[in-house]
């Protein structure tokens, strides 16, 4: 899988959200998502609409690729708490 790296503060604007939760150090969030061995939490999700997911941390806005099939970037969207 691809491994991305993000500040705590981008994921700090959402604090609702899977990875606002993750970052916060939420007891519950983080026993379903524990911090594996080399320090990273393991999504195995859609990493083409993740990048879309991450978007929307950093710029408040989504935006949806063309040829995005829109229920599968739903289901990312749900996925990570982001309505």
């Amino acid at each position: 899988g691809q491994r991305y790296e993000v500040a705590a503060s981008t994921l700090a604007k959402y604090p609702r959200t899977l990875l606002g939760k993750l970052a916060a150090g939420d007891a519950a969030t983080l026993a379903q998502y524990p911090v594996e061995d080399d320090g990273c939490h393991f999504l195995d999700r859609n990493g083409r609409l993740f990048e879309v997911v991450l978007d929307v941390y950093r710029s408040g806005e989504l935006r949806v690729p063309k040829r995005t099939p829109l229920a599968v970037l739903r289901d990312e969207l749900d996925f990570f708490e982001l309505d």
